[in-house]
């Protein structure tokens, strides 16, 4: 999952993101950057993020990105979750 060029195509910031979807910055910062969902409330989360990107004309296409898990090595991925 890669949000950050989703958010550039849609023209939206993080802050604006985080503000109409209710995520906190730092469960925000961590999807983001390294695709870990909230570890409490995750399927709030996940619905809270999809209305927003709709909202801002997110095709079908980008939402995928929402349920996408980075390949290992992609960037963003946590190594941690790949490793034996």
């Amino acid at each position: 999952m890669s949000l950050a060029p989703v958010f550039e195509a849609l023209g939206i910031s993080q802050a604006q993101v985080r503000r109409e979807s209710g995520l906190s910055r730092s469960s925000l910062s961590r999807l983001v950057t390294h695709g870990v969902w909230p570890a409490r409330g995750e399927a709030t989360a996940r619905k809270s993020l999809e209305t927003c990107l709709r909202k801002h004309g997110a095709t079908p296409a980008q939402l995928l990105a929402l349920f996408t898990p980075l390949a290992p090595g992609e960037e963003g991925a946590p190594a941690a979750l790949f490793e034996p």
